[in-house]
């Protein structure tokens, strides 16, 4: 009987042992939960800021795509009017030099 005793106690004790403590385990879930809750906010932050960002370099590109299509806009209308011009061009001697003609 004692021996039976003894180890009842020990279970008992052990179990015990083993419950979570309530007040702990609220302490631990509001730490957690406010954890939880600034990691929110800080993701937010970053996202918030990466969009702008990527709104920022979108307009960026989208700028940079205009004056690029200007600039060979302006290539291709010079490089039209020095094809006609060249058209134009009748060869004065055989030497390669050339003269326009109007």
């Amino acid at each position: 009987w004692n021996e039976t005793c003894s180890q009842f106690l020990l279970d008992i004790n052990r179990i015990l042992d083993s419950k979570l403590e309530y007040a702990a385990w609220d302490e631990a879930k509001i730490d957690i939960d406010a954890e939880i809750k600034t990691l929110r906010e800080v993701i937010q932050t970053y996202k918030l800021d990466f969009e702008g960002t990527a709104a920022l370099l979108r307009n960026e590109a989208t700028a940079n795509k205009r004056d690029v299509d200007t600039a060979l806009g302006v290539l291709a209308r010079d490089f039209r009017r020095l094809h006609v011009r060249v058209e134009h061009c009748r060869p004065d001697s055989l030497e390669g030099t050339y003269l326009l003609s109007d």
